[in-house]
């Protein structure tokens, strides 16, 4: 339910501020379902971040080519990217 996952949220953000990412940290989420992509990105906006989302591989990487980023999140299945 809702403490689990208030838990994980816990741990993750204290890990990102354990690792020197303390302010804003630009984040490349590429997840082709558009729903979990969402999900992730209301998540992490709610958190003050900056978040792009691409919904394919060749598109994670056109973004990456034009921005840096402090973080990609992606899915482990990536369409058109072997």
């Amino acid at each position: 339910g809702g403490s689990r996952g208030g838990r994980l949220a816990g741990q993750v953000r204290g890990r990102m501020v354990g690792a020197g990412w303390g302010g804003v940290v630009r984040i490349l989420v590429a997840d082709d379902d558009g729903f979990m992509g969402q999900l992730i990105c209301d998540f992490l906006r709610g958190w003050g971040h900056t978040v792009t989302m691409v919904e394919d591989g060749p598109r994670a990487q056109d973004a990456l080519g034009l921005q840096f980023f402090d973080l990609v999140v992606t899915d482990w299945m990536m369409p058109k990217l072997d």
